[in-house]
């Protein structure tokens, strides 16, 4: 029980998953299943977006009360730098 569920639930699950998309994500051989394409298309998302929630993680501990990360400040010869609330004439 690699998945910590017994085989009657996780059937049920893989079910409700396959009438929510509308069609089917594995070939039933026997009592075993085998991934379709559908289904090694899924698979292939799934673990892209855990991957990328894992890094958002990551990257968010990094910053704690925001703050971190790169700010760049450039300025070009020749143009005026003023208060937000000065009067350039």
């Amino acid at each position: 029980m690699l998945l910590n569920i017994s085989a009657s639930p996780l059937s049920r699950v893989i079910r409700d998953l396959e009438t929510e998309l509308g069609f089917s994500l594995f070939h039933r051989v026997g009592r075993g299943l085998r991934l379709d394409i559908a289904a090694r298309e899924l698979l292939a998302n799934a673990r892209g977006l855990l991957e990328s929630h894992e890094r958002l993680a990551r990257n968010l501990r990094r910053r704690p009360g925001g703050e971190g990360g790169l700010v760049v400040l450039g300025h070009m010869p020749g143009v005026a730098l003023r208060a937000p609330n000065e009067t350039c004439w």
